[in-house]
């Protein structure tokens, strides 16, 4: 068995603008996939059923892929050494044990083929003669049916997924593996999509109503990168719904979600509240739940 691994990291999150129009707090936080896999960091690839070439093929790809995704911190390639098997419901490895905190993934290939084309077009020499062009073209195709589980059963059971690439011109043996690998990538990467937490970036609004609040801001600036949490501490004992709703938007920055989130309502309800208040209230609780869903916070 190999594996692949790397350092878990801390999303920034950095203050675009606090002066001028439009000041505002740029959060990067963490968004669940389509399909949940409890939060696992970790991702181990399992052997496959289909031809041994287009299986090692696909794994060799999908390791790549999945070492690209920056969710996971581990990835781990079983190769021939063991298969997840299901029942549709419960899942477990054909001669090892499952962890606690894993995913495994089986890539099924039901097609891995590269179709070569020939079309003959008569054409004008631009002497009063014509000549014939043969144009080429490769048509790769792959299908795969995609299995994924965890110690707690099957997450996805054989869902399947396409991946088609098309090249036109000289076509050679090395042409023809592109196209092949290229849409190995494209039914793989889909496939992968479906279970990969991925990283956004969401534009905050600071209240410029209260230029004593915005002068307190600035005052914590003091350099390059902004220091939220200074800038948030720094507006503790001032009154107002501005002071309060940036507060909580300076707390979120800093990194705080959980207690940006107390302060997002309390200044979504105060009399006077920023006109955008009860919606950066809203979307930083789903920030919040969705942290919480994939076990970043308690």
């Amino acid at each position: 068995m190999t594996s692949r691994e790397r350092l878990a990291f801390v999303l920034p999150a950095l203050v675009v603008a606090v002066t001028g129009c439009g000041a505002s707090v740029q959060v990067d936080h963490w968004t669940g996939a389509n399909v949940s896999i409890h939060g696992a960091r970790t991702v181990v690839v399992t052997d496959a059923f289909g031809r041994d070439d287009s299986v090692d093929a696909i794994n060799d790809v999908a390791l790549t892929v999945l070492d690209e995704q920056p969710w996971f911190i581990a990835v781990h390639d079983f190769g021939r050494f063991d298969r997840l098997e299901t029942d549709g419901v419960d899942a477990w490895l054909r001669h090892g044990e499952m962890e606690h905190g894993t995913v495994y993934v089986r890539f099924d290939v039901l097609e891995d083929l590269a179709v070569v084309t020939a079309n003959e077009r008569v054409v004008d020499n631009g002497d009063g003669t014509t000549g014939i062009v043969v144009e080429e073209l490769v048509s790769a195709h792959t299908l795969i049916a995609v299995t994924v589980a965890d110690d707690e059963g099957v997450i996805l059971d054989e869902v399947e997924y396409e991946g088609v690439h098309e090249v036109g011109g000289f076509i050679d043996e090395s042409v023809i593996a592109t196209a092949m690998h290229e849409a190995a990538t494209a039914a793989v990467s889909a496939a992968v999509a479906e279970i990969a937490p991925f990283r956004q970036t969401t534009s905050i609004p600071i209240d410029e109503r209260d230029e004593a609040v915005m002068a307190r801001i600035r005052t914590a600036i003091g350099g390059s990168p902004f220091d939220q949490g200074i800038a948030a501490e720094r507006l503790v004992d001032v009154a107002g719904p501005s002071a309060l709703y940036n507060r909580a938007v300076l707390t979120e920055g800093s990194g705080d979600i959980v207690a940006a989130v107390d302060l997002y309502r309390a200044a979504a309800s105060a009399p006077g509240a920023f006109v955008e208040a009860a919606r950066v209230r809203d979307e930083a609780e789903w920030r919040l739940r969705e942290a919480r869903n994939l076990g970043l916070i308690r």
